[in-house]
């Protein structure tokens, strides 16, 4: 019997990154599949069908997850501190906040590390690139609704269930074709991400979304090449840019905090920012720090909550920890942070760009940790499980 176990333990070892990969996609597709108005607006046989068959392809991909986990801790390429340690801050996590999202991301992050990076970034570019195609052609015939979601600002959803998804979708696409290219930006493809780019813009009206993805496609096409990394490896600086999470959380609750309704200054800035101000400062202090988060319902411009008063919080660093608690979000943070230390080592200009805008772009936006979108989590995941388990990896950091 043991020797039975132990052959399937070794032949699903042999083709687990096969598995896994092909879980990947799926998890990639399928989240964003579910975030698109297809299946929300009818109530026929044929859609009941259809949501049935995803929910148990879904649940098919978390079996492959914990295989490969269960295989990773069996075979030792995974630190079982570690998972355990990952494990115990999801589920206290989840305990608190009611959240399921921790648990999916736990089980994703951890099985996803077992991956060489790269079949990760191309699963991630595959899946992200064929969805956004599908439900922008399904809602440009009409076949899934493109629902307006702000009359002002007049900012569709192209199909999915909020107004900013494409754009993010779109972002996250360039961001990772950045990673993946071997050879320098051709032309074709910046003016094609450029086009792209500019008829989502018109269409969502995502500005900030928008303007950092024009800054990251200037300097990854004129810029990538000249980024120093002389300077970003010296003692002072690599510290600097390792600590950058952390140093962006403190200073996104000294602004939020300091924000003050009465002045006409602050006033100004929040009717730039739509809002952002006044709503995150009213969340901190609404919402407070707790060590493994609080349920809170979250509403914004989304087909599901256009009835509800508007309560959401796109600042990335503020909005999670407030949700999720101090324990789960310093762990994500470590995760960035042994990221940007492993890339600054090996010199990656390209992940290196990559990972910066979206700590940035974090402070004004939502999605720096939905892994479905971000896999540099998963980098980072790998990264310390490698200083877990590697002893000369410890002394070099």
């Amino acid at each position: 019997m043991k020797d039975k176990c132990l052959q399937i333990i070794d032949w699903y070892d042999q083709r687990k990154i096969y598995f896994t990969s092909i879980a990947c996609f799926l998890y990639v597709f399928l989240t964003i599949l579910s975030w698109c108005l297809m299946f929300k607006l009818s109530n026929s046989i044929f859609n009941d069908i259809c949501v049935d068959i995803i929910s148990i392809i879904r649940k098919g991909v978390f079996i492959i997850f914990f295989l490969t986990i269960f295989n990773g801790l069996f075979k030792k390429t995974l630190d079982w501190k570690l998972t355990t340690i990952f494990a115990v801050i999801s589920g206290l996590s989840y305990w608190f906040s009611k959240n399921p999202e921790v648990i999916k991301m736990f089980f994703s992050i951890t099985a996803l590390s077992c991956l060489p990076f790269k079949w990760t970034l191309n699963d991630y570019y595959r899946a992200q690139k064929w969805i956004l195609l599908l439900v922008i052609t399904l809602a440009s015939f009409g076949i899934i609704e493109n629902a307006l979601y702000d009359k002002e600002r007049m900012r569709f959803g192209l199909g999915f269930d909020s107004s900013s998804t494409s754009a993010v979708i779109l972002f996250h696409i360039m961001i990772i074709y950045g990673c993946l290219k071997r050879k320098p930006w051709n032309k074709t493809n910046l003016y094609l991400f450029i086009l792209s780019s500019v008829l989502i813009f018109i269409a969502t009206n995502s500005r900030f979304i928008f303007g950092m993805s024009m800054v990251y496609l200037i300097i990854s096409y004129f810029l990538l090449k000249k980024i120093d990394f002389k300077l970003i490896s010296t003692s002072w600086m690599r510290r600097f840019i390792v600590a950058l999470p952390f140093l962006l959380t403190i200073l996104s609750f000294v602004i939020f905090i300091s924000y003050n309704s009465n002045s006409t200054l602050w006033q100004s800035l929040d009717r730039i920012f739509s809002e952002r101000f006044s709503l995150t400062h009213d969340a901190i202090f609404k919402y407070g720090l707790t060590l493994f988060g609080r349920p809170i319902v979250w509403s914004g411009n989304n087909y599901f909550n256009l009835p509800v008063a508007y309560n959401y919080v796109d600042n990335s660093y503020i909005k999670y920890i407030l949700e999720f608690g101090l324990f789960w979000f310093v762990f994500y943070l470590l995760l960035f942070g042994f990221g940007l230390y492993r890339i600054i080592k090996t010199k990656n200009a390209s992940y290196f760009l990559s990972l910066i805008v979206l700590l940035i772009l974090g402070c004004i936006e939502s999605f720096l940790f939905t892994n479905v979108f971000n896999p540099f989590m998963i980098y980072g995941y790998i990264q310390l499980n490698s200083w877990f388990c590697n002893k000369e990896w410890k002394r070099s950091f």
